[in-house]
């Protein structure tokens, strides 16, 4: 498990968790046999023991409740696009979200599960075979969305995807690397988890590689333009050239 930690507060804990009887062993901390490594951004805690993540949560200045969406799926090939929006009031569930990109997908899984039964969240999706048109307009309206199922709720942040006047006269908060905000981490967790069931289901790849490609190229010509569309995204430049002036035209 780890706990995202800000700026000063790695030495506070430390002090703390000394004072209450932790346990030096060479460059950690050990907490009633659990192993504790800390950093200057995080907390490693090398066990699945949610009671003395919490405890130790409390040693830490609160985060206040607010909001965030964040997306999965936006460069892959395969897939939906995925839009989460995510409201957090759980002083642990904000300590524990950290960006999907820095968890295996079996930790995204993990960590989604217990998101979702410590936190509000949304999910909006939209299809491959209806992404047919800009990438950021139909971001835009996926993350309004969300908010709104929220409640509207502020303060919300969204990692800005270039719409940031847009978000903003809307009442969200759009931020450069907006997975330093919790509930923005959280969200891109639950998208991830919900992206990676669809491949999993659909027994198709993550990613926009060669070898992905060639999986779309041969999806085309074996199963036909109309097959290809309703698993990869109409609006990928491969996509619209293999389906270019329909399926008697595939190669």
């Amino acid at each position: 498990m780890v706990l995202r930690l800000y700026a000063g507060e790695a030495e506070k804990l430390e002090k703390s968790l000394i004072k209450e009887g932790a346990e030096r062993q060479g460059n950690n901390l050990v907490v009633n046999g659990v192993t504790l490594s800390l950093y200057k951004r995080k907390l490693v805690i090398n066990a699945e023991d949610h009671a003395l993540a919490r405890h130790i949560v409390g040693f830490l200045t609160p985060i206040k409740p607010h909001g965030g969406s964040d997306e999965a799926g936006k460069g892959d090939l395969f897939g939906p696009l995925v839009v989460a929006g995510a409201f957090l009031e759980d002083q642990l569930a904000m300590r524990l979200a950290i960006d999907s990109k820095e968890l295996s997908n079996g930790a995204v899984e993990r960590l989604a599960r217990f998101l979702r039964t410590h936190g509000d969240f949304v999910v909006e999706q939209m299809a491959p075979s209806e992404l047919t048109s800009n990438m950021n307009s139909i971001l835009l309206r996926l993350h309004l969305a969300a908010y709104e199922k929220l409640g509207c709720k502020k303060p919300f942040y969204v990692d800005d995807f270039g719409a940031a006047t847009q978000l903003r006269s809307k009442g969200l908060v759009p931020l450069c690397r907006g997975e330093v905000i919790p509930a923005v981490a959280a969200a891109s967790v639950v998208a991830r988890a919900v992206f990676l069931d669809w491949l999993k289901q659909h027994n198709l790849p993550a990613g926009s590689s060669r070898d992905v490609q060639d999986i779309a190229m041969h999806i085309a010509s074996e199963q036909g333009c109309a097959v290809l569309k309703e698993v990869a995204k109409a609006n990928f430049s491969l996509v619209r050239r293999l389906c270019l002036g329909g399926e008697q035209n595939l190669f």
